[in-house]
C-alpha cells in the first residue's frame, strides 16, 4: 500500500477524527492539570509526566482509531474500507474541527503574549544607561493558597530577603516599603524595572502543606524580561532558612553585575535565627507593623516581643520593636519621650550582641540628636557616620541623618543624602515628605498619588503655600489633611493660625477646639490657643500663657516657638519686665531636646537655632541694660549670618538683623520684599518661623515700634493689608463651598 493510499485508508477510517478528538481531549486534561495540581499541592514537575503520557498514547490513540469506529453510539471494528466509495465530512467532523480551531487559536493566542511580554519594548521613564546594572528589586512573594497564614509568611519571605540582600557591598537593593507597593498589581517586570530603576528582579510564589514547603523564585531582567534563573525548592517545612539562604546567594550569583565584588554571594546576610518557632512570631510582627493602626501596633510589639524570649540573640525582632515604637508615636499611641527611652535601650541590648548593628546605631543617633538638640553631643554624627559604613543604601538612616544635616545648616548635603535615600526607596513617605520640605513639591504630589490617604502628601503642601503667602490654598490643603487623620493635632492648629492671620476668629476658635480635643498639651495646640487669646482678649493674658508655655519646657513643634517666643517676648517689653522672658527663655533650655542646660550668652553660635534663639534674647538684653552683652551677642549674630548657607539666609533673618542694627531703610526694604516675594530662597524643613504668622506677631507689634515714624512703613502694612483681605476673600468662598476643598 503506497502512502497516498495510506491516507485514504485513514481519511476513510476516520482516523483523522480520532486524533482530532485526542489533540482536544488531551489539551483540556494539561489544562485542567496545570490549575489542579498546585491546589492539590500535587509538585509541578508531575505535569512533565502527564506530558509524556500524552506524548506517547498517541500512537496507541491513531491505532485505535485504524481498527475501531463509532457508530451508532458504540464502539465496532471498522469493517473494510472501498477504496473507490464516496467520503465526505459528516457532523462529527465538523465538531472536532471546530473544537481544533478553537485549541489553535488559544495556543497561538498565548505563544503572542508571551512573545509580547519578553521582547516587546516597553516605554522607559528613565534611559537604560542610567539603570545600576548591580541593583535589585524583591517583589512580594505571592501566597499559591488563600489560608490567611500563608500570606504573611510570604510576605516575611521576601522581607527577610530584601534584609539578606541589602547586606551585599555595592549591591542597591530597593527597600521594603516601595517593593511592597506593586503588591497584588499584575504590571510588566519591565514596567516595574524601569520605575524603580534597577536591573533585576526577583520574583516567586510560597506554598505550605502540612510539613511539607516549596518555593518558587525567579530572578528576571528587568530590561529583556527574560529569566536569569529560575528554581523550585520542594522541601521539608524546617528547611525555610536553609532554602533562603540559598535563594539570596543564588539570586546575586546570577546576577550579570560587574560592578559586585568578587564572590559577592559570601557577603549575604543571616536571617538572624535558627529557631523556627522565633521566626514565626517575627513574621506575624511584621505583618501588624505593615498595617501599622492603632490596634495593630500592639499586636507587633506582642509578637516580636514573643520572638525574643524564644530567642535573646535575636536582633531582627528587636529591630522590629523599635520600628513599631517609631510607629506608634507617629500616630499618638506614645509620647515622644517615651520613644526617645525606647531608642536608647534597645539599641544598647542590639550593639551588645552585634557591635556593628548600623539600625541600633541610627537610633542612637537620633536619640544622641534630640537629647542635645539640634547638634548632637558630638555622638550623632559619629554614630551615623559608623551605620552608614556598614548599611550605605539603608533608607531610614539616610532620611534620618539627612534631617540632622538640614538643622545644622548643610543644606546641599541634605539634599544629596535624601536623595541617596530616594534611589533605594523612591515610595517612602518619610523620606518623600522631607524631601518636599525642602522646596520641590513633586515629591509631595508623589506622596498625595501613592499614598492617597496619607495626611503627610496634604500637610506638606499646606506648610508651603503658607510660606508662599497662600493662605487660601494652604487652607484647602490642611483641611483634606485633617479630614485623613482626625487624631493629629497640627492640622486643625494650623488650620486656626490660618483663620488668626485672616482675622476669622469665630472660625480659628473652632480649629482650636479640635486641636485640643486631639492633643490638648500638644505644643501647636498650646500655642494656637496662645495666639487666639492674643487676638481676642488682648496680650496680658496671652503674654502670661505665653511665659508659663516657655517655663513648663513645653518642645519646640511647627510654628510653637514663633507663637510663644514673640507673644512673651513682646509682652516682657509692654510690661517692662524683660528679665521675667530671660528667665521664662533659659528655664526651656533645661529641657532635653533644647540643647541640654546651657548658657546661650557664652560661646560661639553653633546652629541655625542658636542663631534663632539668641535673636529672640537680643532685645531683651537690651531692655535689661545689658547692652555690652547684647553687642557682643549681635557681632557673633553678624558674623554667622554671613557665613551661612541660605537656609538661614531668608528675607527674616536678614530684617532681624537690620532691625537690630539700626539699619531703618534696609529693615523696610526687606519688609517690601516679604509682601512681593514671600520668603524667597529655599525653603529649610526645620524652619517653623512662617513669613504670615510674624506679620501680626513682630512685624506690626512692639518690636517694629524703630520702624513706625516712617511714611514707608505705613504704605507697606497698607500692601499687607489688601494682601490679607483677598487671602480673606478666597478663604471664605472655601468655607461657603463644603468641607471637601477644591484641591486636586
Amino acid at each position: 500500500m503506497g502512502f497516498g493510499n495510506l491516507l485514504v485508508q485513514a481519511r476513510r477510517r476516520r482516523v483523522f477524527r480520532t486524533a482530532g478528538l485526542y489533540v482536544v481531549g488531551a489539551w483540556l486534561l494539561l489544562q485542567i492539570a496545570d490549575m489542579a495540581f498546585p491546589a492539590l499541592s500535587i509538585p509541578e514537575e508531575s505535569i512533565r509526566f502527564v506530558w509524556i503520557a500524552v506524548i506517547l498514547a498517541f500512537p496507541v490513540a491513531i491505532a485505535f482509531g485504524w481498527r475501531y469506529d463509532i457508530q451508532g453510539g458504540r464502539i465496532v471494528r471498522t469493517g473494510k474500507v472501498d477504496d473507490n466509495a464516496p467520503w465526505s465530512l459528516q457532523r462529527p467532523d465538523y465538531l472536532i474541527l471546530g473544537a481544533l480551531s478553537i485549541v489553535a487559536i488559544v495556543i497561538v493566542a498565548g505563544s503572542l503574549s508571551e512573545i509580547s511580554d519578553t521582547q516587546s519594548p516597553v516605554t522607559p521613564n528613565r534611559p537604560i544607561e542610567q539603570i545600576d546594572r548591580a541593583s535589585i528589586a524583591v517583589l512580594p512573594f505571592v501566597a499559591v493558597t488563600a489560608e490567611p497564614d500563608d500570606e504573611y509568611f510570604a510576605d516575611g519571605v521576601s522581607e527577610v530577603l530584601i534584609h539578606q540582600l541589602s547586606n551585599v557591598p555595592d549591591l542597591k537593593v530597593i527597600a521594603r516599603t516601595t517593593s511592597f507597593m506593586f503588591k497584588g498589581q499584575n504590571i510588566d517586570v519591565r514596567e516595574i524595572g524601569q520605575q524603580l530603576g534597577v536591573a533585576a528582579v526577583l520574583t516567586g510564589s510560597v506554598q505550605r502543606s502540612k510539613d511539607r514547603l516549596r518555593i518558587t523564585a525567579r530572578l528576571i531582567d528587568s530590561q529583556s524580561g527574560t529569566h536569569h534563573w529560575s528554581e523550585e525548592f520542594d522541601r521539608q517545612d524546617d528547611d525555610i532558612f536553609a532554602i533562603q539562604d540559598e535563594i539570596a546567594r543564588r539570586a546575586v550569583e546570577k546576577l550579570p553585575a560587574a560592578l559586585l565584588e568578587q564572590n559577592p554571594a559570601s557577603r549575604v546576610g543571616g536571617i538572624g535565627t535558627d529557631n523556627r518557632e522565633a521566626y514565626e512570631e517575627y513574621l506575624k510582627g511584621l505583618k501588624q507593623l505593615r498595617v501599622g493602626s492603632v490596634n495593630s501596633l500592639p499586636r507587633a510589639l506582642d509578637y516580636f516581643e514573643r520572638a525574643i524570649e524564644l530567642d535573646d540573640d535575636y536582633n531582627e525582632a528587636r529591630i522590629g520593636l523599635l520600628r513599631s515604637y517609631r510607629a506608634q508615636n507617629l500616630i499618638f499611641q506614645i509620647s515622644y519621650a517615651e520613644l526617645m527611652v525606647r531608642n536608647q535601650t534597645i539599641p544598647r541590648e542590639i550593639l551588645q550582641r552585634d557591635p556593628n548593628s548600623a539600625q541600633a546605631k541610627n537610633a542612637l543617633a537620633g536619640a544622641d540628636f534630640s537629647l542635645y538638640f539640634p547638634t548632637g553631643s558630638g555622638e550623632a554624627e559619629r554614630l551615623w557616620n559608623e551605620a552608614l559604613d556598614t548599611a550605605p543604601n539603608d533608607p531610614w538612616i539616610l532620611m534620618t541623618y539627612a534631617y540632622y544635616l538640614e538643622w545644622n545648616d548643610r543644606p546641599q548635603e541634605a539634599i544629596k543624602t535624601l536623595d541617596r535615600a530616594l534611589e533605594v526607596d523612591p515610595f517612602e513617605p518619610f523620606v518623600l515628605g522631607n524631601a518636599a520640605r525642602l522646596g520641590d513639591l513633586t515629591h509631595a504630589q508623589t506622596l498625595r498619588e501613592k499614598f492617597p490617604e496619607n495626611p503627610a502628601g496634604w500637610a506638606v503642601a499646606g506648610e508651603a503655600y503658607l510660606r508662599r503667602g497662600d493662605l487660601a490654598r494652604s487652607l484647602e490643603y490642611f483641611r483634606i489633611a485633617e479630614e485623613k487623620s482626625t487624631r493629629d493635632p497640627e492640622f486643625p492648629a494650623f488650620i486656626a493660625m490660618i483663620y488668626l492671620t485672616a482675622g476669622l476668629l469665630e472660625e480659628a476658635e473652632a480649629a482650636v477646639r479640635r486641636a485640643e480635643a486631639a492633643g490638648p498639651t500638644a505644643p501647636v495646640s498650646v500655642a494656637a490657643r496662645i495666639g487666639l487669646t492674643y487676638q481676642q482678649e488682648g496680650l496680658k493674658p496671652a503674654g502670661e500663657m505665653a511665659l508659663a508655655a516657655l517655663r513648663s519646657g513645653l518642645p519646640a513643634r511647627q510654628f510653637s516657638p514663633t507663637v510663644i517666643h514673640k507673644i512673651a517676648l513682646q509682652y516682657a517689653l509692654h510690661t517692662n519686665s524683660p528679665e521675667r522672658f530671660l528667665e521664662a527663655y533659659a528655664m526651656s533650655f533645661e529641657t532635653p531636646g533644647m540643647g541640654g542646660a546651657r548658657d546661650l550668652r557664652q560661646g560661639p553660635v553653633a546652629s541655625p537655632p542658636d542663631f534663632m534663639f539668641l535673636v529672640q534674647m537680643l532685645p531683651a538684653l537690651r531692655a535689661a541694660g545689658e547692652t555690652g552683652t547684647a553687642e557682643q551677642i549681635l557681632s557673633r549674630l553678624n558674623a554667622f549670618f554671613n557665613d551661612a548657607s541660605d537656609t538661614l539666609r531668608h528675607h527674616e533673618t536678614l530684617y532681624q538683623l537690620q532691625l537690630f542694627s539700626g539699619d531703618v531703610e534696609g529693615a523696610l526694604d526687606t519688609l517690601d520684599a516679604l509682601i512681593d516675594d514671600g520668603r524667597g530662597g529655599i525653603i529649610p524643613s526645620w524652619s517653623t518661623n512662617l513669613s504670615e504668622l510674624r506679620w501680626w506677631l513682630e512685624f506690626d507689634g512692639i518690636l517694629a515700634e524703630p520702624l513706625k515714624n516712617s511714611p514707608r512703613y505705613s504704605e507697606i502694612l497698607e500692601k499687607r493689608r489688601a494682601h490679607v483681605d483677598r487671602q480673606r476673600q478666597a478663604i471664605l468662598a472655601i468655607i461657603n463651598q463644603g468641607a471637601e476643598g477644591t484641591v486636586p
